[in-house]
This record gives C-alpha cells, structure tokens and sequence, in this order.
C-alpha cells in the first residue's frame, strides 16, 4: 500500500514536471513565433476609397466587410427611412 502511495507521488511529481516543461516549451516556441508577426490593418473606409479613385461613396458597393450592399426590407425599411443620413447595412466605422 505505502509503495503504490510512493509511485503514485512520484509519478505525480513526474506528470507535473513534464507538464511545466511542455508549458515552457510551448511559450519559447510561442515567443520565436511572433516575433516575424504583423499585425491586421483595417480595411480602407469607403470614403478613403471614393477619395482614392476619384469615385462618389455612393458608388463604391463594399463586398470585403461581411456587409449587404442593400438597405434593409421590412419593418427595418420604416427605421432606414427615420435615419436618411445613416447606412444601416453598414458597420459604423466604414
């Protein structure tokens, strides 16, 4: 019984070496892999666009941003209809 004890606290002292280990493998290996990282630039805003090509934002139809180039049906309509100056199919900062 004491001997079970004894393998059973050492090989939890093993586990948990191997454990702090790995850990510390995995950050070092983590660290040298970010350090080549770039980080994400934004999109350009449909603004900057138009100003880019010489177009109107109105003309510039946004695929790139998980957006409808529609305004909204139904009872949305009604709301896009209260807010004339806001697209509502759009994100805010494009």
């Amino acid at each position: 019984m004491c001997l079970g004890i004894v393998c059973y606290l050492s090989g939890l002292r093993l586990f948990m070496f191997l454990s702090v280990s790995w850990v510390w493998f995995c950050m070092v290996s983590l660290k040298s892999s970010l350090e080549n990282f770039v980080p994400y630039s934004w999109e350009a805003s449909s603004e900057e666009i138009a100003r880019r090509y010489g177009l109107k934002v109105e003309q510039i139809v946004r695929m790139d941003l998980n957006t409808s180039p529609y305004q909204p049906r139904g009872w949305l309509r009604s709301l896009a209809a209260k807010l004339p100056d806001m697209a509502i199919n759009l994100y805010p900062d494009t």
